[in-house]
Formats: C-alpha cells, sequence, structure tokens
C-alpha cells in the first residue's frame, strides 16, 4: 500500500510524490491549527523532516528543540510529540516518510545512526542539516511541484538524502562532556536554544548581542561562547545562515517574488549583498538556482511530450 493513502488524510499534508516504501510531502499548520495545544503522533511512518519555520519540538522523553531550517528533525514511527509555535508564522515542513521495511533494509546494510529497528531505529530526535542536503531536498521538491520529476530518479534521490541524513545522525552531536556538570551541560543547551528561538522572532532585524543577551537572560560574552560551543557557529553566522536557508522555498518558486524583494525582506541591504551569501553558502546566485529550476522543468516537459 502507498504511503500517499495514509498520509494525505491529513489535510494539512500535500504528498508531492509516494511509493510503497518512501514519500515526500510538505507540512503546513497555520497559527490557529489545533495540533498547538493537543499532542501529536508520527503514526503513518518514520521520518526525516527538513523544517522551513522555527518551531519548537518536544519529542516524547526528549529535552524541547527549536526545529529551524539549521536541523534534520526524526521521528520513529508512533512517536509522541508536542510543538510550540516560535516565530509566529507557523509550521511549514517537507518530509521523507520512511517504511519500517526500508529502514530496516537500510540498517541492515550497515547505516550509522540506526539503533532498534522496531523500537527506535532513530537514535536521536535531530542533528545538523547538511548545507548542500538541504538546497537538494528543496529543488526536488520544487521539481515535483512545478515540473514531471521522473519517479526512478525520484526515489533513488529520496533514499540517498535518507542515507546522508542517517551518517549526520551517526556522528555524535554537541561539544564534548568532559568533566562538566550534567545540570552546567542542559543549562548550556536550554540557553542555545532559547537564543536560536529568539534569532528566529528577529531574523529579519537589526539584532545587536546586547538585544539578544537581555532577551534570553545572560551577559553577551556569556551567550556568544556558549552558544558557539552548543552550536559550532557565531550568532551572526548561524542568523545568516538561517536567513539564507528560509530564502530558498522563495527563490525555487518560480512564479515568485523578485529576487530584490526576497533579499530586501530577509534584511540584507541589497541584492548584491544577498547575492554573495547565497553563493557562498549554497555555491550559485540564487539567480543561477532559479535558472536551474526553469531549465529542468522545460526538460521534463520536452521529455513528456516526446
Amino acid at each position: 500500500m502507498p504511503l500517499h493513502d495514509d498520509l494525505s488524510a491529513d489535510p494539512a499534508v500535500t504528498v508531492l510524490y509516494a511509493s510503497s516504501h518512501v514519500a515526500l510531502g510538505e507540512f503546513r499548520a497555520g497559527p490557529d491549527d489545533p495540533r498547538w495545544s493537543s499532542e501529536n503522533c508520527a503514526s503513518e511512518a518514520h521520518f526525516v523532516v527538513f523544517p522551513e519555520r522555527s518551531v519548537e519540538i518536544a519529542q516524547d522523553g526528549d529535552q524541547p528543540i527549536v526545529a529551524d531550517p539549521h536541523v534534520l528533525v526524526f521521528y520513529n514511527r508512533n512517536q509522541t510529540y508536542r510543538r510550540r509555535m516560535v516565530s509566529g508564522d507557523g509550521d511549514r515542513c517537507s518530509f521523507i516518510a520512511v517504511s519500517p521495511p526500508l529502514l530496516e533494509e537500510i540498517g541492515r546494510a550497515g547505516m550509522h545512526g540506526l539503533g532498534d529497528a522496531e523500537r527506535r531505529p532513530f537514535r536521536a530526535s535531530h542533528a545538523r542539516s547538511p548545507t548542500l542536503d538541504y538546497l537538494a531536498q528543496q529543488l526536488l521538491v520544487s521539481e515535483l511541484k512545478r515540473g514531471r520529476a521522473d519517479a526512478l530518479a525520484t526515489e533513488e534521490r529520496l533514499v540517498a538524502l535518507v542515507e546522508r541524513a542517517l551518517r549526520v545522525l551517526g556522528v555524535r552531536q554537541g561539544p564534548a562532556r568532559g568533566r562538566v556538570r550534567p545540570s552546567t551541560l542542559r543549562a548550556h543547551r536550554e540557553l542555545a536554544e532559547d537564543a536560536r528561538a529568539a534569532i528566529a522572532v528577529h531574523l529579519t532585524e537589526r539584532l545587536t548581542l546586547d538585544r539578544l543577551a537581555a532577551d534570553v537572560g545572560a551577559s553577551p560574552y556569556h551567550l556568544a561562547r556558549i552558544f558557539r560551543a552548543q552550536t559550532g557557529q557565531s550568532l551572526h553566522a548561524y542568523r545568516d545562515e538561517l536567513r539564507l536557508r528560509t530564502s530558498l522555498p522563495l527563490v525555487t518558486e518560480l512564479a515568485g517574488r523578485d529576487l530584490t524583494w526576497i533579499a530586501l525582506d530577509l534584511g540584507y541591504a541589497s541584492l548584491s549583498h544577498f547575492s554573495d551569501r547565497f553563493r557562498r553558502l549554497f555555491g550559485a546566485p540564487p539567480s543561477a538556482v532559479r535558472d536551474l529550476q526553469l531549465r529542468t522543468i522545460l526538460k521534463a516537459g520536452q521529455t513528456s511530450a516526446a
């Protein structure tokens, strides 16, 4: 039975592609969605989620995290969790749903990041999202929405994305524990998560270190030091990459907004500044990514017509 049959029952889900073992879709929950005040359950399959907005996710038994475009979020089948709004515009993400038999087969192939195949195959709730993999899934989403992507190629790309996500999951996340007390480690993680949430709320604004530190109740020096230790990035670098990842769905919408509008709306001083930062992160300027999408869709249409 295709995964589509279970996933499509949720009105917040749009299934873009589905086979019997893997599916790609989008999830959209507005600020008034009842899920914000109730327990949620990933009952249909195992999920690898690529957030597009910042949302606090608290999986049952785990510490809450800010799920934003910097991270991959993993849900084992039947995992219960709660979500809390951070940025005020709801929950938007794309996801890969993986059937239990496929995940078991990947595990038998020796993939790191997998635990008990039946009870808890994903050993952690989240991991750092590789930049180029985030770009790859956004491009695939856009192709499926706008073009006629080949089914075989789509499935191979989805399985490859899952495998790469598991490799990231198999690498120990976070700083070395050393001799730091567990209560201190927890406080440091909470401070970093609070800062990530504050950055999301003020993503497009001019934000000073003093202002951010005041928002999270820490000294500027302590915040900067702990945030870098927890995330591996400075506050400024983290915010800049979050802006750029947030821009991807807008850039890949071919009938969408002008690139200059996108740049200014995200807080960049000009299109040239935005394009330079985008190219440094993704390897190509936003105009080239948009042109690539157009060429891919035109090629798919020509192949279908032939």
